[in-house]
């Protein structure tokens, strides 16, 4: 018997993974700042409980009465327990899905941004408001 020549061919499997994100450097750095400010408005958790109790006893009435709307906002534990929360998830989000579009790592970089500044340009306004008073 005579070997047959088979015409079987091989081939090779090749698999072409693409990078996740087109701008790494910029969503890392995007990852980054929101870590940041979701460190920072962690500590606020900490750090706006005084004022509280200060605004507390300045009238010894509701807080919701004594301190404009944006302030009892900022420094009710609803909006310190929520954003650090909310902002974890959404970083959760964005690094596990690992998206290959910069703007949802700048989405969350930038929410998180902004409720650091809106949280600490607020709790504070009333005592800046009454030291511009003083004379």
């Amino acid at each position: 018997m005579e070997a047959q020549e088979s015409d079987a061919s091989f081939a090779v499997a090749v698999e072409v993974h693409q990078p996740h994100a087109t701008h790494p450097f910029g969503a890392g750095l995007a990852t980054g700042f929101a870590l940041a400010a979701l460190l920072v408005q962690t500590y606020f958790i900490h750090a706006v409980g005084p004022y509280r109790q200060m605004y507390r006893e300045f009238s010894g009435a509701e807080l919701a009465s004594v301190v404009p709307p944006l302030t009892a906002l900022v420094i009710s534990p609803a909006w310190l327990w929520t954003v650090p929360v909310a902002g974890a998830f959404g970083i959760a989000a964005v690094v596990w899905r690992r998206p290959r579009a910069l703007w949802p790592y700048l989405l969350v970089a930038g929410a998180l941004v902004a409720t650091v500044v809106v949280t600490w340009a607020f709790f504070d306004a009333p005592i800046s408001a009454l030291a511009g008073n003083i004379k």
